[in-house]
């Protein structure tokens, strides 16, 4: 049997504004800051809602913690420069990272 691997993950609320901003990027745009490495932006759903962010790994400081969120927001606002991503604070809580 499988067993899950949590991690904390920092991540971005996408709100219904957000979301649709998103939808006006073209995907290959899109495929280039969502995907399931370390270097991008995740996709992940915590309680019904969708959150893009970055997984902190097995063991985070508070430095690091700033570093992910500064990444975060920079390709955020690469990703849908329209938007005031740094207006909406990031959420921390974990999440099942899909093991490879």
């Amino acid at each position: 049997m499988k067993r899950p691997n949590y991690q904390l993950f920092l991540g971005f609320h996408v709100d219904e504004v957000f979301h649709s901003a998103l939808n006006q990027v073209a995907e290959d745009v899109k495929v280039f800051f969502i995907q399931d490495d370390d270097t991008y932006l995740h996709r992940v759903r915590h309680n019904g809602k969708v959150y893009l962010g970055k997984f902190l790994g097995d063991k985070s400081d508070l430095q690091n913690l700033r570093d992910v969120e500064t990444n975060i927001y920079s390709l955020l606002g690469r990703l849908v420069p329209t938007y005031p991503c740094e207006e909406t604070p990031l959420r921390l809580f974990p999440a099942e990272k899909a093991v490879r």
